[in-house]
């Protein structure tokens, strides 16, 4: 009876661990964000197809002061 209580608390201190691990691995990656041009705005589309330009964000932490964010224009053929 006294090495089952054991076993929860051991299997619950493992589960907890796996959870904290998987929280801690998500780390933002590069996003990527697609655009076509409409008059002299620009809305937000699905696709890279359907996209006139678009932008790529790089990950960043906290810490960083600047963010260099790049965007390409799609020039049309």
């Amino acid at each position: 009876m006294n090495y089952l209580k054991f076993f929860k608390k051991a299997f619950l201190a493992v589960i907890c661990l796996l959870l904290t691990n998987l929280a801690k691995a998500q780390v933002q990656d590069t996003t990527i964000y697609y655009y076509k041009q409409i008059g002299e705005g620009s809305i937000p589309v699905a696709s890279a197809d359907s996209a006139d330009y678009f932008r790529i964000i790089p990950p960043f932490t906290p810490k960083d002061d600047l963010i260099e964010i790049k965007i390409i224009i799609r020039m049309a053929q």
